[in-house]
């Protein structure tokens, strides 16, 4: 029996005409495990899908965490199903997804292709300019829910300061998929920022909203 497709062929039609036209190639890589991870046969779907559309801009690599463990380490890879962006010449950015992107967070996933693919001419302004001046290390991990169209813009926001700032990193976290994070972060609704475990909202917010959550670290 053939497996359903992950996505729709209205929103593949969409997304193949954005991956082809990306000036750059992308590096995705994809940790699975095959002990513990029920969802990670689809996100290998998932992915696979995206390459097949993409007009040969996406380059997978999949790995087990198992057998790649100093690679997944070196990633900053501690849980699966995880994907990690690089640039076709290997740069990171620090733009992380752990658990599948579904429904609204497809289109963050594009966005942070496209960001990886494509030198972002970032528009001056006060916010990012400080926080493209920001020194300091700072994780990021926006805790989301599919069904959440206001958690799809705040992961952009945060991969959006993490591409600036090689210092940051910024996670998307599906919170359906880890329930344990949720429970130990007290996630009673998305979308929830937390910074290096230690200053953490709630909601929508704008990068202005990060950059004073980040002066308190």
């Amino acid at each position: 029996m053939d497996q359903i497709e992950i996505l729709p062929d209205d929103l593949k039609a969409k997304i193949s005409v954005e991956l082809s036209n990306f000036k750059q190639k992308v590096k995705v890589l994809y940790f699975i495990s095959k002990t513990g991870c029920s969802s990670c046969a689809e996100g290998v779907r998932f992915i696979e899908e995206l390459a097949q559309i993409s007009n040969n801009k996406l380059i997978v690599a999949i790995y087990d965490v198992d057998e790649k463990p100093k690679l997944a380490e070196s990633c900053g890879v501690d849980k699966v199903p995880a994907y990690v962006l690089l640039a076709e010449s290997g740069r990171d950015y620090g733009i992380r997804f752990f658990g599948i992107p579904s429904e609204y967070e497809v289109a963050s996933f594009v966005y942070a292709l496209s960001l990886v693919a494509e030198p972002v001419e970032i528009t001056s302004d006060s916010t990012l300019d400080n926080i493209i001046d920001f020194n300091r290390q700072v994780h990021i991990q926006v805790f989301t829910t599919p069904q959440c169209p206001v958690c799809a813009k705040t992961v952009r926001t945060a991969h959006l300061i993490a591409y600036v700032n090689d210092k940051i990193r910024a996670d998307m976290i599906n919170v359906t998929e880890f329930p344990a994070l949720a429970k130990k972060y007290s996630v009673q609704s998305t979308p929830k920022v937390v910074l290096n475990d230690t200053v953490e909202f709630i909601g929508d917010e704008p990068a202005q909203t990060f950059l004073k959550a980040m002066n308190t670290l």
